[in-house]
């Protein structure tokens, strides 16, 4: 008797067992898909991390530019030089200035050009604070060393909060749209899925 209950039990697992390798099926695949999908947001969270930290060293490189610019080459042309040496002094500050606004602008290029790339992907810039790192390292370059030295210096000092306030901008905006993953317990999880479950259940009455 008990042997013929057991292969009764048996033969009706046997009757579902397509369904039971369906439910597997479906399971692997939706396993899958969260993989995939999390795979996803991990890819795209790195990229625009990557393109982020490109444009950072940009501006950073120029406010390096700036500092050395404004500090060690825009110094004063020495009252005690002759027409000829003033002459050639003059003609190394604009050569100087001149090298400095190539190479400011070209980066501010590069930036423009990523930035594109992040308003793609909901990464924005303020257009504000990269017009005001170019007016603060582009203003009056030319005429650099003819500014005194607390001018200069000034100057140094508004350049690195514009470019400060950039860089801070950016990462804000990415922790906004790429939060940091939190740490979750597992009663925390088991506490979170009874809730749904009981909001559920009362929603039923």
């Amino acid at each position: 008797m008990i042997k013929e209950e057991a292969v009764s039990v048996l033969a009706q697992v046997g009757q579902y067992s397509w369904c039971i390798a369906l439910v597997g099926i479906c399971v692997g695949l939706y396993g899958w898909r969260v993989a995939y999908k999390n795979s996803i947001k991990l890819a795209t969270r790195s990229e625009s991390k990557s393109l982020i930290d490109s444009v950072s060293k940009l501006v950073n490189d120029i406010s390096d530019l700036s500092i050395d610019f404004w500090l060690n080459k825009s110094s004063s042309i020495g009252d005690g030089n002759n027409d000829e040496q003033m002459q050639k002094e003059i003609l190394i500050k604009a050569n100087q200035s001149s090298s400095y606004l190539f190479n400011v602008l070209a980066k501010a290029l590069q930036i423009t050009k990523i930035s594109e790339v992040l308003a793609l992907r909901g990464l924005l810039i303020p257009d504000n604070l990269l017009a005001s790192v170019l007016e603060k390292t582009t203003l009056d370059c030319e005429t650099a060393y003819k500014m005194n030295d607390a001018v200069r210096t000034q100057r140094t000092q508004e350049i690195v909060s514009s470019c400060t306030d950039v860089i801070h901008a950016l990462y804000k905006t990415f922790q906004h749209y790429h939060p940091p993953a939190k740490q979750v317990s597992f009663f925390q999880v088991i506490r979170k899925k009874y809730k749904e479950i009981d909001d559920w259940h009362k929603s039923l009455n």
